[in-house]
């Protein structure tokens, strides 16, 4: 039986009996599709032996559910419960291969085969797809704001399944894990630059926040005594009256009119990388041939968005009172995004969409190899970022523009805000389309963003590093950017 196959299958067995959780009530479907798409490709499906892979997840049992601590000084083994399949398949992995080492761990991985990886994967995984906010009257630490939301959400559920659930983990195994990537005991290109930022009193405060944090079984968040200040999230805007359709079309042909859009020409480029890591992007590197098309010069701004919304009716998006005009349009999902797409299509004729992700790196490297189109090397005065030197001067969201543009005429391609590609999430890039087309499977539960934002350092800012999250995502670093056939 191939990993494949095994996947979705296990993964539909626990969809049917609840003990894995999809938002939005889905679970039925989602296993019917699942359930098609392994007999859709005619190869017989061998059960799983389900006695072996319980005794192999009583050897975990043993020490991660039962509050035990080893080392010196002893720290508390982490709990597996509600983990990321995917995540605790990279660990895994990781500790086979040598790339993470431990004394206990590295035996136990070395004596599984990848079927048993990948089988414990889903034998915990229990972590649902859609992250949870906390309630607007839960306070938190401004670390957790400002460093490790961007990631692990603010209640530690993880915006992406590669991001361990960090939620309700003991607080001194989480201290001790961001004391090791600080101290580069532990390595990560993307924890280690960001724990090297965090005082003792910052991964104190954060160990402990995560900690006392917990999921019911129909993902309502849980909140533990926390006494720091937190700031609110409220949107303000309420709906009005659709404009008549006369002014809707008048005011998206003046819309349209005013937009920048850059002519990129066709080309073949290497999209990806070979390096095969807890931070890499994707992987393999391959051709694709990407065809002419055209991009957005910057991502739609709230002063685009707010005419669809005022036109249209809506309640505008909240700019978290960082200001709109010229600042990338923040706090929409997926169903957002293309109704404002749709609008515009509908009332000028003309066919808006997002980018596939190999039109996006590829207009993303401006004709470059490196990791960024002006090179290798992180350039923090070059884009908006967490870092906040140079010309970023903006701790949040800046105007876009506000940064040089790319060779190819582009603006804030990296950095200041995620732009929303239309592809599914895939693990890799392997049965990956080579014509620069958008891969689209179904159910697509997760879809790729690139760029980076405010909130990120370099290595999520990179040209081929990507990431995912769900359609009903809304996130003060998220935004889209337009494209269209030439």
């Amino acid at each position: 039986m191939t990993n494949t196959s095994w996947d979705l299958f296990s993964r539909t067995l626990k969809i049917i009996n609840g003990s894995h959780r999809e938002p939005g009530g889905r679970r039925f479907w989602i296993a019917t599709s699942l359930l098609t798409a392994i007999f859709a490709t005619g190869s017989v499906v061998a059960a799983p032996d389900m006695g072996a892979i319980q005794a192999k997840a009583q050897t975990c049992i043993a020490c991660h559910a039962s509050g035990i601590k080893l080392g010196n000084p002893p720290i508390s083994v982490p709990t597996l419960e509600d983990q990321h399949a995917e995540f605790i398949v990279a660990a895994l992995e990781a500790f086979k291969n040598g790339k993470r080492s431990s004394s206990t761990m590295s035996p136990i991985a070395a004596s599984l085969s990848n079927d048993d990886i990948h089988a414990l994967g889903d034998y915990f995984n229990g972590a649902g797809l859609t992250p949870q906010r906390p309630p607007d009257n839960v306070k938190m630490p401004k670390v957790v704001l400002e460093v490790c939301e961007s990631c692990h959400g603010r209640t530690g559920m993880g915006v992406v399944p590669e991001v361990p659930v960090i939620g309700g983990q003991h607080s001194d195994y989480l201290s001790n894990a961001l004391h090791a990537f600080r101290s580069e005991k532990r390595k990560s290109a993307v924890m280690g630059s960001l724990a090297a930022s965090l005082s003792d009193e910052d991964i104190t405060a954060a160990a402990n926040f995560f900690s006392q944090q917990a999921y019911l079984s129909n993902e309502k968040f849980v909140a533990g005594p926390i006494s720091e200040e937190n700031r609110t999230d409220t949107v303000a805007s309420t709906t009005r009256q659709p404009a008549p359709a006369a002014v809707q079309q008048k005011v998206a042909r003046q819309l349209v009119v005013a937009m920048s859009m850059v002519d990129i020409k066709g080309g073949i480029f290497e999209m990806g990388s070979n390096m095969v890591d807890e931070d890499a992007p994707g992987y393999p590197k391959h051709a694709v041939t990407v065809q002419a098309f055209r991009l957005a010069a910057y991502p739609v701004t709230f002063a685009e968005y707010d005419v669809f919304a005022i036109a249209t009716g809506r309640a505008k998006p909240d700019d978290e009172g960082w200001g709109r005009d010229k600042y990338p349009v923040i706090n929409v999902d997926w169903n957002d995004t293309m109704a404002f797409i749709m609008w515009l299509n509908k009332e000028t004729g003309r066919r808006f969409r997002l980018p596939s992700e190999a039109e996006w790196e590829y207009a993303a490297h401006a004709g470059t190899s490196t990791n960024y189109w002006w090179g290798d090397q992180t350039d923090f005065s070059m884009f908006n970022s967490h870092k906040n030197v140079g010309r970023d001067r903006w701790l949040y969201t800046s105007p876009v523009g506000s940064f040089p543009a790319s060779p190819w005429g582009l603006y804030d391609m990296t950095g200041n805000v995620f732009q929303r590609v239309a592809d599914c999430r895939h693990a890799s890039y392997v049965g990956a389309p080579t014509d620069g087309s958008a891969w689209i499977t179904s159910p697509c539960l997760l879809r790729i963003m690139r760029g980076g934002s405010w909130h990120t350092l370099g290595a999520a800012a990179r040209a081929r590093a990507r990431t995912a999250v769900s359609d009903v995502m809304t996130s003060d670093t998220i935004g889209f950017r337009l494209a269209e056939k030439r």
